[in-house]
């Protein structure tokens, strides 16, 4: 028992110093929890990643039990199981591969980022026409700003002249019976 504690705690150390250099804080598995709770992480990532939950939860009860042995219960006692050992062996090498919980959800979070960055400027209207059987997509493509205010002035214009040749009409009209 006393081995397996000590054990524990040099493999927890190793993944808090390590956690501590990456994330640039004083306080490792810590910091790396309140990363998993922050509400900046987006369910929409994170629930793409197999064993978050299981992480979450084990992180948080393997801190429990490094400060139990740390401050509450003798070295000798029998707090640390052979499976919280592994288990925590397997997250530090998880962590020194880039495979654990929040490298993961960094690299689908940077790929939704570019997704979004990459999506071409025109974009599909959802104006679907049937016609002989067939589907037809209309596709939307925006004007750039020039052409908008010149299509609206020419719009107007366009107007403007119909106007002025209606009344013109009507005054060559009201001339021709005048005589």
């Amino acid at each position: 028992m006393r081995e397996r504690n000590i054990s524990f705690q040099e493999k927890y150390k190793s993944v808090d110093n390590f956690i501590k250099d990456a994330y640039g804080t004083s306080e490792g598995v810590t910091t790396y929890i309140r990363t998993m709770e922050s509400p900046e992480v987006e369910w929409r990532i994170y629930s793409r990643i197999p064993n978050w939950n299981s992480d979450y939860k084990q992180l948080k009860r393997l801190r429990w039990i490094r400060n139990q042995l740390a401050h509450e219960v003798s070295i000798d006692s029998d707090i640390c199981t052979e499976e919280d050992y592994e288990w925590i062996c397997e997250f530090r090498e998880s962590l020194f591969k880039g495979t654990d919980s929040m490298a993961l959800y960094t690299r689908l979070k940077n790929i939704e980022e570019k997704k979004q960055k990459s999506k071409p400027t025109s974009e599909k209207k959802d104006n679907i026409k049937e016609q002989s059987g067939r589907v037809h997509t209309t596709y939307y493509h925006p004007l750039p700003e020039g052409k908008k205010k010149a299509e609206k002035n020419g719009g107007f214009a366009t107007l403007l002249i119909w106007i002025l040749l209606i009344l013109f009409a009507v005054l060559v009209v009201k001339i021709i019976s005048l005589l």
